[in-house]
């Protein structure tokens, strides 16, 4: 039912006082992450990554994952100064902050995303970019972790996406597509004149299915797959399917690098682009 993908702890991490440092928890439908950071050097100490091997279709489904990961990992249910928690869906809209009213969240999401009436919408304010992510979060998954936890601040990952890729520099005016890649989604950002243009989510099945929202969003934008850079993030390596086929449509292909984020040696494994939205979030 659920596979644990990745394991990783520092030596001296049975040592470490954990009342000095940060839980970051990031969940999705297919899958849920969590990285421990000391926050004196602020530098991960452990992390674990599990995939669900069906998606999560229901929020008691995605619960019920969740709350078996935290029976089997008693690590989750420690004290931490800090924890913070990443919502990963399709079900978020970006509002320039000259038209956001908080009175409006509704309004605004409704357009692309389905809203019941028992939804609780929420929102995180984007210094970088002058504008608000608006969106559903998972509500009884951080009323489970209020449970254990206490209070924790939360975000959506369209936020942490555009103020980490913001913050870049990004060397000159080429325009560029920067593509998370997870499971059974991705989430893409268009870059014209090193100013963000658009942030959207699509779920995935297949390869095509990729490559055909990536081409159609080039297109919507004017962008010419023959000069732009693509830039890669997330869940993908030279031999998977899904770069095969980015790579008979679009020349330039990147895949993400941070230089000036040193890991310790026993993270030196992971790709520099792989979990890029949890290790850039402290």
């Amino acid at each position: 039912m659920i596979k644990n993908l990745t394991n990783i702890a520092c030596k001296s991490f049975k040592n470490t006082d954990l009342r000095k440092t940060q839980l970051s928890i990031q969940i999705n439908l297919d899958g849920f992450s969590f990285c421990i950071y000391n926050l004196t050097s602020k530098q991960p100490i452990k992390f674990q990554r599990f995939e669900f091997n069906n998606r999560a279709t229901t929020p008691e489904q995605l619960l019920n994952y969740i709350k078996t990961i935290y029976q089997n990992n008693d690590v989750l249910s420690m004290s931490y100064e800090k924890v913070n928690v990443i919502h990963q869906n399709e079900l978020a809209t970006l509002v320039p902050n000259a038209f956001f009213d908080q009175k409006n969240l509704k309004n605004y999401i409704k357009k692309s995303v389905k809203v019941l009436d028992i939804d609780f919408l929420s929102f995180d304010t984007l210094a970088s970019v002058d504008a608000t992510s608006v969106y559903i979060p998972f509500v009884n998954v951080n009323n489970f972790i209020f449970s254990i936890h206490g209070s924790f601040t939360y975000f959506h990952s369209f936020s942490i996406l555009i103020e980490k890729l913001q913050k870049e520099d990004l060397k000159n005016d080429k325009d560029k597509i920067f593509i998370h890649v997870n499971n059974t989604s991705f989430e893409i950002l268009v870059f014209k004149n090193n100013t963000l243009q658009a942030i959207n989510s699509f779920e995935i099945e297949t390869s095509e299915d990729f490559i055909y929202y990536i081409l159609f969003t080039a297109e919507q934008f004017d962008l010419n797959t023959e000069t732009l850079d693509l830039m890669l993030l997330g869940d993908i390596n030279k031999e998977s399917e899904r770069y095969a086929i980015l790579y008979r449509y679009i020349r330039n292909i990147h895949f993400y690098s941070n230089t000036q984020k040193r890991l310790p040696k026993e993270f030196q494994n992971l790709t520099s682009q792989s979990n890029f939205i949890l290790f850039n979030e402290q």
